[in-house]
């Protein structure tokens, strides 16, 4: 009878903990394309290639979302965007910011 309860509990410590990693998951994941995005990308084609990286790990952002700086020889393109984890006894709300930067002499 010992067993099966250290069975149950740890099945549910591993579904607890599945369910509020997935967010994170899921960033690294944007975070990835996002660079990939900066720096494989022309300048004025980075906005909609960070867009096309956000649906494909399913983070719902907009073209408003993506915050484009500009500096001297240089601009910075960040994506800040909340994830939510849906646990048995809470709702954990995670804040992400991805930026990259692309030198703007290269082009």
């Amino acid at each position: 009878m010992g067993t099966f309860i250290r069975v149950i509990i740890f099945i549910i410590v591993l579904y607890v903990g599945a369910a509020a990693a997935l967010p994170w998951v899921k960033y690294k994941m944007f975070e990835n394309a996002f660079n990939n995005a900066v720096d494989s990308s022309k300048l004025e084609n980075i906005p909609v290639n960070i867009l096309k990286a956000a649906e494909d790990a399913g983070i719902p952002i907009t073209q408003d979302d993506v915050i484009i700086e500009e500096y001297v020889d240089k601009r910075k393109y960040s994506v800040t965007y909340e994830a939510e984890a849906e646990l048995p006894f809470k709702t954990l709300r995670f804040t992400y910011t991805v930026e990259g930067y692309k030198n703007i002499e290269a082009e």
